[in-house]
């Protein structure tokens, strides 16, 4: 993908600084991966931990 992009932003004529900024964003958005809560306290629990 981001070959593509940057074969179709030097044909655009786009300066290479612009086209590295660009591609730098999209590999942000490319590798970020959302955190995943995986256990929750409830009820008994939850306040046990309220009181500490």
């Amino acid at each position: 993908v981001t070959d593509v992009l940057e074969q179709q932003g030097q044909s655009a004529l786009l300066p290479d600084a612009l086209i590295s900024s660009i591609l730098s964003q999209l590999m942000v958005q490319i590798s970020y991966e959302p955190l995943e809560c995986k256990a929750a306290a409830t009820g008994a629990e939850l306040n046990a931990q309220s009181k500490l």
